[in-house]
């Protein structure tokens, strides 16, 4: 049975949000979400931005647990290879963010639109600097209330692709599923609450 969409309780939640299936989950200190896509979003302008807003309460709840206000600076990490199609997903998704930390800066008003950095990394084949390193250099100088990691995410299952998108306090590691995992981007390596965000674009084959 359906909880009511604003309960705040991650524990045993499966219910729906702006209409899109949405399940919760707190174990062990973690707290995750999965927000389940049914349809293609290329063709339902509609459905896409109730999947949208869905992500961003999910997002919303999981930044306000680790303790973030709307005065905190968030770091929004981009992570992996935009050379490649299936592993553009944190790159591109930066394109689609309103940073306003420039203009905190600058001295300017963000017009109550809250704080928010982006960085794309990219990775070592392509920079010849790992990605860790970047991200943790650029968090030790902002100091940001927290990051939010995006990155494409390994299915092992072809149904499971484009099927969900993940949150997560645990964090991320970059390349762990396709077997070339790099540190972690969590809050015991960058020092700040990690939210990572991801959506299954490849999949897992084995020998």
């Amino acid at each position: 049975m359906f909880e009511p969409a604003e309960s705040d309780n991650f524990h045993d939640f499966f219910g729906k949000s702006e209409g899109i299936p949405v399940k919760r989950i707190a174990e062990k200190g973690v707290e995750s979400a999965f927000v389940f896509i049914e349809k293609e979003l290329s063709f339902d302008s509609e459905y896409k931005n109730e999947v949208s807003t869905s992500v961003g309460k999910e997002l919303k709840r999981l930044l306000k647990s680790v303790g973030v206000t709307k005065k905190g600076l968030i770091l929004t990490v981009g992570v992996g290879n935009q050379g490649m199609t299936a592993d553009a997903l944190g790159g591109r998704t930066l394109k689609y963010l309103d940073i306003t930390e420039h203009l905190n800066a600058a001295g300017a008003k963000s017009r109550g639109r809250g704080r928010l950095a982006g960085l794309a990394p990219g990775v070592g084949g392509v920079t010849g600097i790992d990605s860790f390193d970047v991200v943790k250099g650029v968090t030790d100088r902002l100091k940001p209330a927290a990051v939010i990691a995006v990155d494409t995410l390994s299915a092992r299952n072809a149904t499971r692709l484009k099927s969900v998108v993940q949150l997560s306090t645990d964090g991320l590691i970059p390349g762990s599923g396709v077997g070339n995992a790099k540190r972690a981007l969590d809050d015991k390596n960058l020092g700040v609450p990690v939210i990572a965000l991801g959506v299954p674009l490849v999949i897992e084959a084995l020998d």
